[in-house]
Formats: C-alpha cells, structure tokens, sequence
C-alpha cells in the first residue's frame, strides 16, 4: 500500500516522527546559520499581524541575545544598550546620557587568548583591551590612535628580554607626557587610554625591576653596574665605548651618575682619555678626578656629549691610578644611552686596561 507523504497527517506516527526530524534537519541546514549571522533590531515591536509579529519578535530576541551584533552601531539605541561592534570585535555599552559608546568590559573581544608573547611589533588596537603582553627583543610597539581606542582601553605590558622596548603612540599623541617612553628589561606596567592620550601606570619613578649587580636592571630608578673583565686597548688613541659601563634612559628624564675606575698597567706610557655620550639632545654635566700611584693627579669638566672630560699624552710616574666620574643628565625627546668612552692618550703597543670590577651607580631622580 502506498501513502501520502504529502499529507504527514495520514502517516503513521513514527513516520511522522520521522518526517519532522528531516524537517528540523532542513530547517537547521537552511535557517541554522542565521543563529550566527549579525542580527539587530529597534526592539520596538509594531502592532502587526500574527506570523510578522512572531518574526519581529524573534528577531529582537535573538538581536538581544548577540548584543546586537553588527559592523555598524543599531539605528536605535537606548542608554546602557550593549552592542557586539563586528567590524572592532569589542563589546561596547551606551551611556547613561545614550550620546555615545563606550568599552563594555576585558571580556568584550572574540579572541580566546589573553595572555601574549611576541618578540615584534604589532600595533595595539582596540580588540587588545584588557590582554597582557610578555614581550622580548628591541623593538618600537605602536598604538592605534587613542580617539579609536576610545576612553577605558587598557592592556596589561611586561618586558621579559635583555632589550629596550620603546612605547610609541600615534602621531604626536603622549604617553605619561612624551612622545615615547622606554620599558627596561624587568619592566611592565598598565597602559590606560582617556581618547586623547596614554598614562601608564606601576612604573615606579617610571622604573620597575628588581636590582641585580652588574646586570642593570632598574630598581626605584637605580641601576647598578660593573665591569665582568679586564677591558684593553692597544694602539688606539679613537675613544671607544666602554663594553659595560653605559645605561638607557627615556626621553625627559633626569639621572645622576657615578663611575669609578681603575686602570693601568703602565700609564706613563699610555696615558689617557675619557669622555661620556649621551642621547641626541640632552643637556650634561661630567667632571672626573685621576690620582695615579706615582703621585701625580688631573681633574676635568665637560658638557658636550663624546668631548674630552679628561686626558692625558702620558701620566708620568703612574703604572696605575684610578678615576672618580660623575655625570648629570637632562634628557630630552629622545631615549638612548649614557655610554663612558675612552682610549690611550699616546698610541701604543702597551695595552691601556681599564680592570675587573670597575663600576657604574646611576639613579633616576625626576
């Protein structure tokens, strides 16, 4: 016998059964995208017939249940309305006012991974609210410009390498009032957006870190180095960059410095040079005081980056001797090192050596 299968009513029933699961297969195959797509509504439903009534209806259900997900904001809005903006991938709620939009919460993006490392650069932009960054390397992290960001973004920044990370906001845009700050190695902080510009905040006298002798992590704005091993030039009187007697600092800070020294080994015949770098643009102050173990002595001031503080063609009756530098720097816009040069004051065969456990005491104090 055959049936109808055109009239589900003269089935019987576990054919009937069976026809409404292939319809609420199809309904899914056909339909069940739909529960994903971006979907918003004015939620005022009209008065209107019963089936369009029931779509309106749905659809505002299931617009409040995506947030009203969509690529632009709803055409009406209502204060303390959430709104899934699709084309940022943030959850956004309206104001009290229902003038303007703000960041929902940590939670607002798609993204299912909060915590990130990365050794380069990817601009922060407005789905990274909220996210912690462990960063190694040397490199300039870029920001999207903060009137997108929006007031109350934020993110969570750490420098977990050797290198100097440079914060670089958009433009012109400041952050903690410079153009770019550095990050140190140890370093992090929370970075907070107002819209127009960025603070940060944990960096304490804008250093963090835990102090270490001789790896110049900073701690409450000190760094403390020293010299690993007898460092020598021979036949040179071209001032070279000491290989562990230099420290960075950012734009517009203010340091005060000390490195004491102890060379040799046969100073009358070398002699001496010695000088100290610092950032394009800083402002400096650097005197040094010899006294050498033949008696004889010298003194110098300077306040040119890389000129002579002292020097000497040879020191005469000194094998060895020792000198006491100290630096005062005014930094301005731009970040960089504060480096101690030196070289032989006479070229010669004769190695000038400046010896193991010389060391540098800097501290931040504005």
């Amino acid at each position: 016998m055959s049936l109808d299968t055109r009239n589900p009513c003269r089935l019987p029933a576990h054919r009937r059964r069976e026809l409404e699961l292939s319809r609420a297969d199809l309904e899914n195959a056909l339909f069940g995208a739909r529960r994903y797509c971006l979907v918003q509504s004015t939620l005022a439903i009209p008065n209107e017939a019963g089936a369009s009534f029931r779509a309106d209806t749905n659809t505002a259900h299931q617009a409040n249940a995506t947030f009203q997900a969509g690529a632009s904001a709803p055409g009406t809005t209502y204060a303390d309305q959430y709104w899934w903006d699709a084309t940022n991938q943030v959850l956004k709620k309206r104001n009290q006012a229902n003038s303007a939009w703000l960041l929902a919460s940590t939670f607002g993006t798609r993204d299912e991974t909060f915590v990130i490392s990365r050794s380069s650069n990817t601009i922060l932009g407005l789905s990274d609210i909220g996210k912690t960054f462990y960063v190694t390397g040397t490199f300039s992290q870029t920001f999207t410009a903060a009137a997108t960001l929006g007031d109350g973004w934020f993110c969570f920044y750490r420098n977990d390498g050797t290198g100097v990370i440079t914060l670089d906001p958009n433009a012109s845009e400041t952050i903690d009032g410079a153009t770019t700050i550095a990050l140190q190695p140890g370093e992090a902080c929370r970075i907070a957006c107002n819209g127009s510009l960025f603070k940060t905040q944990g960096r304490v006298g804008g250093v963090t870190g835990s102090l270490a002798w001789g790896t110049g992590i900073a701690n409450f704005g000190t760094i403390t180095k020293r010299k690993t091993a007898d460092q020598p030039i021979t036949s040179s009187t071209t001032l070279t960059n000491d290989s562990d007697l230099t420290f960075p600092i950012a734009a517009n800070e203010e340091w005060v410095c000390t490195i004491e020294v102890s060379a040799g080994s046969l100073l009358s015949t070398t002699g001496y040079k010695l000088a100290v770098t610092v950032p394009a643009g800083a402002t400096m102050q650097a005197t040094a005081i010899f006294n050498g173990d033949g008696g004889t002595s010298g003194s110098g001031r300077q306040t040119t980056s890389g000129s002579l503080i002292i020097s000497s063609a040879a020191s005469a009756g000194n094998s060895t001797g020792t000198f006491r530098i100290t630096v005062w720097i005014l930094n301005g816009g731009t970040a960089g090192n504060v480096t101690l040069q030196w070289a032989q004051g006479t070229s010669s065969g004769t190695a000038l050596t400046f010896f193991k456990g010389s060391q540098l005491n800097a501290t931040r104090v504005a």
